[in-house]
C-alpha cells in the first residue's frame, strides 16, 4: 500500500491523521528553498499556506510544525500562529501545533542556543533536543 492509498483509507475510516513532522514554513524543501533554512529566507508563509490547505484537503487533521534552532523555533510559532488565523482552520475538527528544538546534527554546535529556544515555546512542545546517541 503506498502512502497515498494508507492516506485515504484512513480518511474514508474518518480516523485522524496527524503529520508528527512537518517543516512547512520552517525549512524550505520545495524548487524555490530547496533544502535552506527558511530562517534566511524572505517569506515562506504563502508556501507554508498552500502547504497546509493541500495537507487538509488530503485530510490531514493535526499537524506539527518541527523548529530545528532558535530561528527556526521562532518562525514554527509564527507560522502556526497564522496559520490558525486562516479561515480553512478549524480547531473543532483539526490541532496544528509546533516543537521547539535543536536538531540531532547541529547538538554540539548548538547546545546553547537551547534556552533559547525552550524560552520562545510558548504554546509549543519540546522536541528534537539533539539527543541522539550517535551524535552527541
Amino acid at each position: 500500500m503506498t502512502s497515498r492509498q494508507a492516506l485515504q483509507a484512513a480518511t474514508a475510516r474518518a480516523l485522524p491523521v496527524f503529520d508528527t513532522h512537518c517543516h512547512i514554513g520552517v525549512v524550505g524543501w520545495g524548487k524555490k528553498f530547496r533544502g535552506k533554512n527558511s530562517s534566511s529566507q524572505p517569506d515562506t508563509y504563502p508556501a507554508a499556506l498552500d502547504d497546509h490547505k493541500a495537507a487538509t484537503e488530503a485530510g490531514v487533521t493535526h499537524m506539527t510544525v518541527v523548529g530545528i534552532d532558535a530561528a527556526t523555533t521562532r518562525k514554527a510559532l509564527r507560522t502556526v500562529a497564522r496559520l490558525r488565523q486562516e479561515p480553512h482552520y478549524d480547531p473543532s475538527t483539526m490541532w496544528l501545533g509546533y516543537t521547539a528544538g535543536i536538531h540531532p546534527h547541529n547538538a554540539q554546535t548548538q547546545a546553547a542556543d537551547f534556552s533559547v529556544v525552550v524560552e520562545a515555546c510558548t504554546d509549543g512542545l519540546i522536541g528534537d533536543v539533539g539527543n541522539d546517541d550517535n551524535r552527541v
